[in-house]
């Protein structure tokens, strides 16, 4: 609809830069614009198991292919007539005006409890019936695991065979709460086993959370070799992801027991966010492209 909206104001002689956020919509109907002098650009966010990405219908149709990550860049490794860039994600900061102290009083949870936060979609790629399951079977004292996010639910509730009272819901949120949460928190938990350049893994670091990662192809790169966070090994044995759950449960006592190691790991995060992954870097270094392809015309 959008599409053929512009095309009802824009003359035949303009120069569009259309941007496909990886959502593809130029094989559903959006073709038309193809009528004026244009160029696409497209952003590769999201990269299937086993998915020949080479075969994406439309990719021929764009001037240029923005990645999120150096592994996505790798893995499709199409060298033709593209402008390629590797383009982290960013985001804006986000400043929360009340103390933790305040925010925890807010959501109910008690100011001595070690707040474990984990923020997604739920289902299996995402890792949460692994955190779950193993943070049910922890009984670890006086920390809570907060979930949040919208998806299949009971996934996580027939995983969870202990301490019911010690994990709570949130379901799905605004993103106003989500950076509340983010602030009253102090684990940030991130077990994907799909993942490119993660939004919630940035405004975790933008809030200087101490965070455990699974070192996922693409996701990884933000985090290995930096001593930014803990992170966990994934096996992919069969090209079937799966976590490593005992590394995983040692990395949630470590953090759980060392509060000195979670704030210089949670600054650390917050530097490596500021120097690299904010959104105003990723905006000036997509119209770079922009400004190349608009050249071409």
């Amino acid at each position: 609809m959008l599409m053929n909206i512009l095309s009802l104001y824009i003359s035949l002689d303009s120069k569009i830069i259309y941007h496909d956020n990886g959502n593809n919509l130029l094989s559903k109907g959006f073709i038309d614009i193809n009528k004026h002098q244009s160029q696409f650009v497209h952003t590769l966010h999201f990269i299937p198991i086993n998915a020949d990405i080479s075969k994406h219908p439309t990719l021929g149709s764009f001037g240029s292919i923005i990645y999120v990550t150096k592994y996505a860049q790798e893995y499709l490794a199409q060298k033709k007539h593209y402008i390629e860039r590797v383009i982290y994600n960013g985001v804006r900061e986000v400043i929360i005006d009340k103390t933790k102290k305040t925010l925890r009083l807010k959501y109910g949870f008690n100011d001595s409890e070690i707040l474990i936060l984990y923020v997604g979609r739920i289902e299996e790629s995402k890792g949460i019936t692994f955190l779950a399951k193993l943070f049910s079977e922890m009984g670890l004292e006086n920390a809570r695991l907060v979930i949040v996010g919208s998806g299949a639910y009971d996934l996580v509730f027939e995983k969870i065979e202990a301490n019911h009272s010690k994990i709570t819901f949130l379901g799905n949120i605004d993103n106003q709460e989500v950076h509340n949460l983010m602030a009253a928190c102090d684990i940030g938990v991130i077990p994907s086993l799909n993942e490119q350049c993660s939004y919630v893994a940035l405004e975790m670091m933008s809030h200087g959370m101490a965070i455990i990662a699974s070192e996922v192809r693409g996701m990884g790169e933000l985090f290995m070799g930096r001593d930014i966070a803990l992170t966990v090994p994934v096996d992919y044995t069969d090209d079937i992801p799966t976590l490593d759950t005992d590394v995983l449960k040692q990395h949630i006592i470590t953090f759980a027991g060392d509060v000195g190691l979670r704030k210089r790991l949670g600054a650390n995060a917050r530097r490596e966010w500021a120097e690299h992954y904010t959104a105003e870097r990723m905006a000036r270094e997509t119209f770079e492209v922009y400004k190349e392809l608009a050249a071409q015309f």
